[in-house]
């Protein structure tokens, strides 16, 4: 009882502006994800593009992601990443995946820390840990989830080196 009691406290003390902006994050993060994956649909099914037409400009897009990502713009590096990972858009590449979020992890990214822990846990577990505590470091409630799960197949001096190298991924944080 007091333990919940302890929980309900906390969340009180965060002020209702911090909860709102929160709200209305979550809201655009989720609308422009949805968006991405039905515009093509949209375009093919309402506008009557062809799948051609969609094609190229898709290709367009991801020629004008890499250019940004060379002229040093992080969110590129990004989505690049994603995009490479994922093989939306293109053939999937693990090796320009790791390319372009190591570069996003390299300006502070969680997300890019997190995919690429989910990257090395298919095979270096000590180096997923690592970027799973960078991620986790900087808010990433999914990479410490992970990280958790992780620990278990470590050992303590697995864990104890992967902690220092995590400080070694990203930018230190600043408050």
């Amino acid at each position: 009882m007091a333990f919940s009691q302890s929980i309900k406290d906390h969340f009180n003390q965060i002020p209702a502006g911090v909860w709102v902006l929160g709200f209305v994050s979550m809201l655009m993060d989720i609308s422009s994800e949805m968006i991405h994956a039905l515009l093509p649909i949209y375009m093919v099914t309402v506008l009557g593009t062809s799948t051609l037409a969609v094609g190229i400009i898709e290709g367009m897009a991801v020629g004008l992601l890499e250019q940004s990502a060379a002229h040093g713009f992080a969110p590129a590096d990004l989505r690049l990443g994603e995009l490479y990972l994922s093989g939306v858009a293109m053939a999937p590449d693990l090796d320009k995946a790791q390319h372009y979020l190591q570069r996003a992890a390299a300006n502070g990214s969680p997300k890019a820390l997190r995919l690429l822990g989910q990257m090395y846990a298919l095979g270096i577990a000590p180096k997923a840990y690592a970027y799973f505590s960078a991620a986790a470091d900087r808010g990433d409630l999914i990479a410490k989830a992970e990280r958790e799960r992780l620990a278990a197949a470590l050992t303590p001096e697995q864990i104890a080196a992967a902690t220092a190298s995590a400080k070694t991924l990203a930018p230190p944080i600043t408050r």
